[in-house]
């Protein structure tokens, strides 16, 4: 996916925490810690404009909730969130 977005736009693929080479998740990790990734990213970058892939679409949707730098999001497959158990995931 990354690649075809490249052709007209910067691409930064960063490894989301727990996956790739990341290392693992840690004691405190919350969705804070994913606000605060996502966060130093756009400070870095100057990236205003973002796209979330699986669990990166929900964690990407939340954020754009709250870090007004975050101008225009693209979405796609977002998990199915049943019984709020993803919510219950990140928010724990």
């Amino acid at each position: 996916m990354g690649s075809e977005l490249a052709n007209n736009y910067t691409v930064y693929i960063p490894d989301h925490r727990g996956s790739g080479l990341s290392g693992p998740f840690g004691e405190d990790y919350s969705m804070q810690k994913e606000f605060e990734d996502i966060d130093a990213i756009i400070k870095k970058t100057d990236a205003r404009n973002l796209f979330g892939l699986s669990s990166g679409a929900f964690i990407l949707l939340e954020c754009a909730l709250e870090l007004p730098s975050i101008k225009k999001t693209a979405l796609y497959e977002p998990p199915l969130d049943v019984n709020n158990s993803i919510m219950e995931y990140y928010h724990s």
